[in-house]
């Protein structure tokens, strides 16, 4: 059996009350690459190439916070991946409280 892959695109909205952890960088640095396809799955010069507002050495301390908090990992090519399983879980969690 054969399973077509359909991607298809939207926006996910981060209730950002529910994840109070994050710094308001990271917070603005996840909701893009949750939202942007082309910033998901992005190295850090990537990503700053996009956003070149800031230095790249903030900005890798941003991801590196997403990536403490389990929000993104580092895939074996080295780009950064949003960890979609992981957000979904944490905001079903924190709405339960």
């Amino acid at each position: 059996m054969k399973i077509k892959n359909r991607l298809s695109h939207g926006i996910i909205s981060l209730k950002l009350e529910f994840i109070p952890t994050l710094s308001f960088e990271a917070q603005g640095v996840l909701s893009q690459m949750v939202n942007l396809p082309n910033c998901d799955h992005v190295t850090v010069k990537q990503f700053h190439k996009q956003f070149p507002e800031g230095s790249i050495l903030e900005l890798k301390k941003v991801f590196e916070e997403l990536e403490r908090k389990n929000y993104i990992f580092k895939d074996s090519s080295g780009a950064y991946v949003v960890n979609k399983i992981s957000l979904v879980k944490k905001n079903a969690l924190d709405r339960s409280k």
